[in-house]
């Protein structure tokens, strides 16, 4: 059987929560586990929405005493307004991978690094130093958007 995935990119944006959670149902009760999200969704340019679409899945789960997923997050963007900034930094990495540890507990599987457009090459191994940090938390970690994995 093929696993399924589920994105949440337009949750809180064109998708309200509610029919989020009917989404979340069909999908969870069709066998899906696997589901993308990032800090930044919805992508609309809405400050006030910025992590709407985690904080959905997020509700989801504890409404239903779900904790079998394997939730896919991904950090690094600073808002949800199409802007290039980005902070992988290794004390911002610690709080958003705090923040989505408290909010999606034992269902958190992965961290992905999202939108990385550095080039100085110190700040990028700094990044990846700190990444070893993941395996403390028995997390998986993925990369979106590098525009220079030569680096």
């Amino acid at each position: 059987m093929k696993e399924l995935c589920l994105g949440t990119a337009m949750w809180g944006w064109s998708v309200s929560r509610d029919t989020a959670f009917s989404i979340l149902d069909c999908f969870y009760d069709g066998g899906g586990r696997y589901v993308d999200t990032a800090n930044n969704y919805p992508l609309n340019g809405n400050a006030r929405d910025y992590r709407t679409s985690p904080f959905f899945l997020a509700d989801w789960c504890r409404s239903r005493g779900v904790n079998d997923l394997k939730i896919t997050c991904k950090v690094g963007t600073t808002s949800n307004e199409h802007s290039p900034f980005i902070n992988l930094s290794p004390s911002h990495l610690d709080d958003q991978i705090t923040w989505a540890r408290d909010w999606f507990n034992e269902n958190l599987h992965c961290i992905m690094i999202h939108w990385d457009d550095r080039k100085d090459y110190e700040l990028i191994n700094e990044t990846i130093e700190f990444l070893e940090v993941l395996n403390e938390y028995g997390l998986e970690l993925g990369f979106s958007g590098i525009s220079h994995p030569e680096i």
